[in-house]
């Protein structure tokens, strides 16, 4: 995969105005509602929600990111988990 590459699985849903960019991989069943994902793995089943911005992460299988959330840090996404 190159620098500006994004791979997007085949039951990936990304509403309206969401972004799933930026070199992100992006695995089946994901939902990116109004957000945007950036320079990120995103796991099965993940969703990522409403105006909320994801950069820079790993979101492991089943992680949902609330509304308006900006996570930056691989600790903001092990925090949801816990």
């Amino acid at each position: 995969m190159t620098r500006h590459t994004r791979m997007l699985a085949a039951a990936l849903m990304v509403a309206l105005l969401a972004l799933g960019r930026m070199a992100s991989f992006v695995e089946d069943g994901a939902f990116i509602l109004h957000g945007a994902c950036f320079r990120s793995e995103v796991g099965n089943n993940v969703t990522i929600g409403e105006r909320a911005i994801v950069v820079g992460v790993t979101l492991p299988d089943g992680t949902t990111i609330p509304e308006d959330a900006v996570i930056t840090t691989q600790g903001q996404v092990d925090a949801l988990i816990d």
